[in-house]
This record gives C-alpha cells, sequence and structure tokens, in this order.
C-alpha cells in the first residue's frame, strides 16, 4: 500500500489515507501536498546529467522549484517505483509523450531515457504543452520495465483520462523515423552497476551538508541569483550519485525480473 502512495504523490495526488485506508483529501498546505509537489516537480530533474534542464524549468518555463524537505522520503519514492515496475515482452499499443526539444536532443545523444518518462496512451494529450518548445514523440515498447497506472492503482487513479503508462529511466530509444522511437531495456547501459558501492554512495546521497547544497541551488535558480561554480561542481557531483543509486536499484529489478522469466520458462 505505501508503494502505490508513494506512486500517486509521484503524479500529483496529493490524497491521504484515513486510519481505515480509505482515500481522503489534503489541503493544499498539508504534508500530503509538499511530497507529490517535491516527487512530481524535482525528481526526474535530479537524474539529467548537467544543468540544462534546471535552466529549462526555472528561466525557460518561468516555473518555481521545491526543496526536498527529506532525502530518505526521496528515495523511497525511487525505490516503489522501481519496485513496482512490470516487465513486459511486447506492448499492444504506442503511446506518447510531450517533451522539451533540449530533452529529445539529450535522447538523441545518449541514445536513452535519462530520467522515468511518463507517458499516454492518449495520442492527443496537452497536460503537457506548456514546457518549453514543446514536441510530440511515439513510443513503441518492447522488453521494456513500466508502470501501468490504471492498472496498478485501479479506482484509486485519478487520471484516468491519460491512461499513464511510465517508463523506467535508461531503457535504449533507437529512432525509427522523426519523432518516433523504438524502446527496449538494455542491460549494457548499467554494465558497471555491480561494481558500484552502494553503502558508500547511498551515505553521499543523503549526506545533511549534500542536502542543504542542493536546495541552495534549488533557492537559487527560484531567486534568478548567478550560481557559484563550486556550488554547482557539488551538486552534478551529487545527481551523479543519485543516478548510480538509480541504476542499482533498476539491476536489482531488471535481475529478479530475469529470473524470473528463466524459472516461468522452466
Amino acid at each position: 500500500m505505501e508503494k502505490l502512495d508513494y506512486l500517486r504523490w509521484y503524479t500529483g495526488d496529493i490524497r491521504n489515507r484515513d486510519e481505515n485506508g480509505y482515500l481522503i483529501s489534503s489541503n493544499d498546505l498539508s504534508l500530503y501536498k509538499t511530497k507529490s509537489t517535491i516527487f512530481n516537480k524535482i525528481t526526474n530533474m535530479f537524474l539529467y546529467p548537467d544543468m540544462i534542464n534546471e535552466y529549462e524549468r526555472t528561466q525557460n518555463d518561468d516555473k518555481y522549484l521545491p526543496p526536498i524537505n527529506e532525502i530518505n522520503d526521496v528515495l523511497r519514492m525511487y525505490d516503489s517505483i522501481v519496485n513496482l515496475a512490470s516487465y513486459v515482452y511486447e506492448y499492444a499499443e504506442s503511446i506518447y509523450r510531450i517533451d522539451r526539444m533540449s530533452t529529445i536532443n539529450l535522447v538523441n545523444q545518449l541514445g536513452y531515457n535519462p530520467s522515468f518518462f511518463s507517458c499516454s496512451k492518449e495520442h492527443q494529450n496537452e497536460k503537457f504543452f506548456d514546457k518549453n518548445a514543446p514536441i510530440l514523440i511515439k513510443l513503441n515498447i518492447k522488453n521494456s520495465l513500466i508502470v501501468d497506472m490504471s492498472e496498478l492503482l485501479g479506482n484509486e487513479y485519478i487520471s484516468n483520462d491519460e491512461r499513464e503508462i511510465i517508463i523506467l529511466p535508461f531503457h535504449k530509444l533507437s529512432i525509427v523515423s522523426t519523432n518516433c522511437y523504438n524502446v527496449e531495456f538494455d542491460n549494457k547501459i548499467l554494465e558497471d552497476v555491480e561494481a558500484y558501492d552502494i553503502e558508500y554512495i547511498k551515505e553521499r546521497v543523503v549526506k545533511e551538508e549534500n542536502v542543504n547544497n542542493v536546495n541552495n541551488i534549488i533557492n537559487r535558480l527560484n531567486s534568478r541569483k548567478e550560481l557559484d561554480a563550486e556550488n554547482v561542481k557539488k551538486y552534478i557531483e551529487w545527481k551523479n550519485d543519485l543516478t548510480k543509486y538509480i541504476k542499482y536499484i533498476l539491476f536489482k529489478k531488471y535481475t529478479e525480473e530475469k529470473n524470473r522469466r528463466k524459472n516461468e520458462e522452466r
């Protein structure tokens, strides 16, 4: 149940559960509104390798970023979404995503998605057309780790009109034609993960000094102030550590799914 709540908060649902497990409304000042805003607004931004996404959100989109309240809560959100994902051999229908031109350029350069990709089964979904230079892309999925929102949340899902699918990070995206990609999980993208000292990496991610620096960067971006080069360097290093953490839990999930499939084939 907790994992499903983190998934809901990630998608912008601010409701909480009462003592009987029923979902109830939360006001705009509630802890759950804060959680949802953090999960929804900045957790993908942290997975991009440079500062382009931060500047896109604050300068080009003219948005404000929430600071991190509790870093371990953010990690629980990442853990929950990865653990809830299912491995699909081939998805029956194409899905669609609206993204910034800068993100599309980065994906074309990397050959994979660096963050969670929220997509829709609906071709015309205008939810994200407020992004700077928005581009509609078509995605064909096979051999991928995805989260099907309707399937997991059932009648607790408040955005059935979106018919949302989340593609986990680090999937290979191959260009089929203009703004059309084939999506497939490629474990070669994670080939160095087993060498990670994950406890040391996690320790650096949650270290108070590093989180304070993240929030300092966010506050200065929100105030449209110049950033200190040394603080930016530390912030990028922190993002690299967080990315390694996501790669690690994703590799674990992929290994579990691979072993499960082997057992089913016996």
